[in-house]
């Protein structure tokens, strides 16, 4: 959050923008949305996870799926509660 906060500070001290809205300064600025950093991140780290970059046990997180969907040599499947 701290990030963002930053970040909407420093657009604000462009005087042509002072005016516009957070979704304005997203869009002129071409800047990421903190949810949107937040999944990728998440995506990053679930990859290193499964292919042993990080030194895990991935079964401790994910559960691999038995099915053969297509070509994808890993499927992660989300269990249901």
């Amino acid at each position: 959050m701290l990030l963002q906060t930053v970040q909407q500070t420093a657009t604000k001290m462009t005087k042509c923008l002072e005016d516009m809205n957070v979704t304005g300064y997203v869009h002129v600025f071409n800047l990421t949305t903190l949810e949107a950093r937040h999944v990728r991140g998440d995506l990053i780290e679930a990859f290193k996870i499964c292919k042993s970059f990080e030194d895990v046990y991935s079964d401790l997180f994910f559960r691999r799926s038995e099915l053969g969907l297509r070509s994808y040599k890993v499927k992660l499947v989300k269990p249901r509660a």
